[in-house]
């Protein structure tokens, strides 16, 4: 079995895209399908179905992602060991969308530098759902904004950055505390498309540089 055709099948997965999967992978989509469709014939079972514009999982495509991903780790950590002592294989680097821009160049140009035998692969998506990639084997390290409770103690965090957290309020709103200005209702946040809408959190601060993360809803 070509762990590669695997590789297409875990990436389709996570990505609930053929055109997605294709364009992570460097291959075209009908190469990414016809990958899939050899691997569906080796095993002799469906393993993916459409569902509108998505692509999901069949059951029996669940069954073997979990160990399709734990095999594909090690054929990592084989390549790693027979590069005889330099560092390689496939990185797989979840990163929330503020941090694609600043930070993580920041980081990502010299790593590379570093370690040119290692593949990064960026998964993007809010701090919340890059913890749960991370949970689920899905991504092998994130950077995301600081958790708002104690990680469980596999896992560790490093501060990489502490930046200021401001509030944005009209002149005429003098209350001091940003707390009560979204409860004021006077602040607003604009969405992707430019619509203004009332703020849904209340933030908690731990100190003027360092933002903890929604405490009423959940964390972003």
């Amino acid at each position: 079995m070509d762990t590669r055709f695997l590789d297409s099948l875990v990436t389709v997965a996570d990505c609930g895209s053929i055109a997605e999967a294709a364009r992570r992978l460097n291959l075209t989509p009908a190469g990414v399908t016809q990958r899939i469709r050899a691997l569906e014939s080796e095993i002799g079972t469906r393993l993916l179905f459409r569902a509108g514009r998505a692509v999901q999982p069949t059951p029996a495509g669940v069954a073997i992602l979990l160990r399709a991903r734990k095999l594909l780790g090690e054929v990592r950590d084989l390549k790693s060991i027979a590069a005889s002592g330099e560092l390689s294989g496939e990185l797989r680097l979840g990163v929330m969308q503020t941090s694609l821009s600043g930070l993580f160049a920041s980081i990502l140009i010299p790593f590379t530098r570093t370690y040119p035998r290692i593949d990064v692969r960026i998964v993007r998506d809010t701090s919340a759902g890059l913890y749960a990639k991370l949970l689920n084997a899905e991504i092998d390290a994130a950077i995301t904004s600081q958790p708002p409770f104690a990680i469980p103690k596999a896992y560790e965090w490093h501060v990489l950055r502490e930046e200021p957290f401001v509030v944005l309020a009209p002149a005429s709103l003098k209350a001091r505390d940003p707390h009560q200005g979204t409860g004021a209702g006077a602040i607003h946040q604009v969405g992707s498309k430019g619509v203004r809408r009332p703020p849904d959190r209340r933030l908690s601060a731990q100190g003027p540089h360092q933002a903890q993360g929604p405490v009423r809803t959940g964390w972003s």
